[in-house]
């Protein structure tokens, strides 16, 4: 990712006010150290592969202690063990898609929950939502009483 990229995925979650943060996809921490300047907490997951430097070797030498790096052989199941519900905003840049973790979050979220997905050299944006839609209003007919 580029400087410009950077710049403008930064932008964005400081537009969303986002607190804490769930990174899928950390590669080396590139991203995930400008998240941890925005956020209060970032988790972090990835795949168990071998980056030069890690993003543990990024994290000990710039001393950021508000990032938890989780990794393992299936990005799914290390989202399901490790996103709670104070998670407000998803950045995705691994081979995920956001309708493979929303049914999850709905079922575990307490507030609407923001996915930034990475897309080749744009960012798309969407809300889990945890106001239910609006219903449409439905005419009923009285229903006559029975006779006794």
């Amino acid at each position: 990712m580029d400087e410009w990229q950077i710049k403008e995925l930064k932008e964005l979650i400081k537009n969303k006010k986002a607190k804490s943060i769930m990174e899928i996809g950390t590669y080396a921490g590139q991203v995930t150290l400008m998240l941890a300047e925005v956020a209060d907490t970032v988790r972090t997951i990835d795949y168990n592969q071998f980056h030069s430097p890690s993003v543990t070797d990024h994290l000990q030498l710039n001393t950021i202690r508000n990032v938890d790096f989780y990794g393992g052989d299936d990005l799914k199941t290390l989202f399901e063990r490790h996103y709670n519900n104070t998670i407000d905003l998803i950045y995705i840049d691994r081979d995920m898609n956001p309708s493979d973790i929303t049914p999850y979050i709905k079922k575990n979220q307490s507030s609407d929950v923001v996915i930034v997905k990475r897309e080749q050299d744009k960012f798309a944006v969407d809300t889990v939502s945890l106001k239910a839609p609006a219903r449409k209003k439905v005419k009923v007919d009285k229903v006559a009483e029975p006779q006794t």
